[in-house]
């Protein structure tokens, strides 16, 4: 049963849904919203539905000193299914203080500007960096799969994951209808903007289908 608007304004206030959400935060992507990439997964019912990934990408207009970059989905011929690349380019060190904003938007399937509300907005998750070393968590095989160790203090360097595989049951926790989904993520340290991130995804349930 999905959660309707209300219920989920109402969680917003409750710390277990802000560790859940700020699972969007902490890598820009989480093993949930990689399950999106794949589409054609199922949510919280039998209903085979279309999820499409439309944008990962830094803000436009934006050099901040964490920069997330060639964001790329392929087929793996020997898992048959499809894996991410990405690549995190970090320019100077993230401190331990390192914190995270978000706002989560709700679009008609059109993505019109003007069709959109805000189920969350400017949500503030601090201490992000405690939540990294954490051991089998939903966003640990993402974490997992950097060439480099995803740890605060992180080092200047350039951090590459390559050929992550998707996990569907992670999808079932998370509230999603049909819709386009926004999320504006935003990266914060040493008393200033340091990352920003636009991510877009199209949920739609196919023609004589219920969700």
């Amino acid at each position: 049963m999905f959660l309707t608007r209300n219920t989920l304004l109402a969680k917003c206030s409750d710390q277990s849904f802000l560790v859940m959400a700020s699972q969007f935060s902490i890598a820009i992507l989480t093993c949930s919203l990689l399950a999106i990439i794949a589409g054609g997964l199922e949510l919280f019912s039998k209903t085979e539905r279309s999820l499409n990934l439309q944008k990962l990408e830094n803000c436009r207009g934006t050099h901040y000193p964490m920069q997330w970059n060639d964001a790329k989905v392929t087929w793996d011929k020997a898992s048959k299914q499809k894996v991410l690349g990405l690549t995190l380019v970090v320019k100077e060190e993230i401190s331990t203080g390192f914190w995270m904003t978000f706002s989560f938007l709700k679009c008609d399937t059109s993505g019109n500007p003007d069709s959109c509300e805000y189920m969350l907005k400017d949500q503030r998750i601090e201490n992000i960096c405690k939540y990294l070393p954490m051991k089998d968590q939903s966003w640990s095989d993402f974490l997992n799969c950097f060439d480099k160790p995803f740890l605060c203090p992180m080092k200047p360097d350039t951090y590459k994951c390559q050929n992550l595989s998707v996990n569907a049951k992670s999808l079932k926790r998370l509230p999603i209808k049909d819709a386009v989904w926004k999320l504006h993520i935003g990266g914060h340290d040493k008393g200033k903007q340091i990352s920003c991130a636009d991510i877009e995804i199209n949920v739609v349930t196919p023609l004589g289908q219920s969700g």
